[in-house]
């Protein structure tokens, strides 16, 4: 049983931690669902696995043992939305990391238009704007049933202000207009202050001139 204070690890580690082509794969995972952690990952990839597992040994159990387990591992995930009712083991052994990662909350809450991207739906979800069956739900990684997912919603609905405003993508040219134009007024700006010097030098010039000439002629 072990000791129940301590909390066991939901996940297992890769075998092969500097696999190249994993840690890209889930980089482009993390960056895709607004993911914070690998950990995120792994726990819902030891989801998957785990009913992986239980259908590989219900193809070497009886018959009757193998209808009930299959029944009730495609009844668990046809409730969550991720086969259909009509699934079979096939089909359980072939999914993958992705079709559950899009059943999580925060991901349901970026399809619905409820934020503007992933991230943004990871904050509204964490600071309660949230909430599933009329219930606040500030945890990102919730795994929505199929008749919840139409319950999503901001909490109270009191929408969130920065969804008020207007995201406009920056015009690269209109940019480098604005820039050249203050490159310009910074240009003018200066030639004033150059030609004052320039006035300063000749009057400073003109000065010593005249003092020149009015020294006595015997002094010099």
């Amino acid at each position: 049983m072990g000791n129940p204070k301590r909390i066991r690890k939901k996940y297992k580690s890769p075998k092969r931690p500097w696999n190249r082509g994993r840690i890209l794969s889930e980089r482009d995972l993390l960056e895709k669902y607004g993911l914070t952690s690998k950990k995120e990952l792994r726990v819902m990839n030891a989801i998957i696995a785990k009913k992986r597992d239980a259908v590989k040994q219900l193809l070497a159990a009886e018959q009757e043992v193998a209808e009930k387990g299959k029944k009730a591992i495609i009844d668990s995930l046809n409730r969550i939305g991720i086969v259909s009712q009509d699934a079979n083991m096939s089909d359980v052994l072939g999914l993958n990391v992705t079709d559950i990662l899009e059943r999580r909350l925060q991901t349901l809450v970026c399809r619905q238009g409820l934020a503007r991207t992933a991230k943004q739906a990871r904050q509204f979800v964490l600071h309660g704007f949230i909430s599933v069956n009329a219930k606040r739900v500030n945890v990102p990684g919730y795994i929505m049933k199929k008749e919840e997912e139409n319950t999503i919603d901001y909490y109270m609905g009191i929408k969130p202000k920065v969804m008020d405003v207007e995201m406009k993508k920056p015009d690269l040219h209109q940019k480098k207009e604005e820039t050249e134009k203050e490159e310009k007024i910074g240009s003018t700006q200066k030639e004033p202050e150059t030609k004052k010097e320039e006035e300063v030098i000749e009057d400073v010039v003109e000065t010593e001139e005249k003092e020149e000439d009015e020294v006595p002629k015997e002094l010099k």
